[in-house]
């Protein structure tokens, strides 16, 4: 016996109901998605603003206390001008920064300010070939 033309049409109406309401979910999901989107760059944007802002507080400890150890050894006659220029050049190549361009900025502004002369990095010895 063949099914009825009523029993098939809760099925009809229902995959009909599904093809129309698909678009409507999907455009829903897509919205959510952008959202997070949206919501994860806002979040980077203020993790990188802190921790840039983190780093130059830090650096700004670091020149300070820089400051603090040159005010020291210019005022000890025990101390060498060339011992005092050494220990300062050291701190200064020990400064635990990542960033090149806020250390290079540092390091200028250290010689500016206390006309230390900063020794560049090493670098690496060249290779010749034979």
């Amino acid at each position: 016996m063949a099914p009825s033309l009523r029993a098939d049409e809760p099925r009809l109406d229902a995959r009909r109901d599904r093809k129309t309401r698909k678009p409507l979910v999907e455009r829903r999901r897509r919205a959510r998605i952008n959202e997070s989107l949206r919501e994860l760059r806002l979040l980077l944007a203020d993790g990188e603003r802190l921790r840039r802002e983190a780093s130059e507080r830090f650096a700004a400890g670091y020149i300070q206390c820089m400051h603090e150890v040159h005010t020291f050894v210019s005022a000890c006659p025990a101390i060498e001008g060339a011992t005092a220029a050494a220990l300062l050049n050291h701190l200064l190549e020990a400064m635990p920064l990542h960033e090149g361009a806020l250390r290079e900025l540092l390091a200028e502004m250290w010689h500016r300010m206390f006309r230390v002369k900063p020794v560049p990095p090493p670098h690496e010895p060249a290779v010749t070939r034979a």
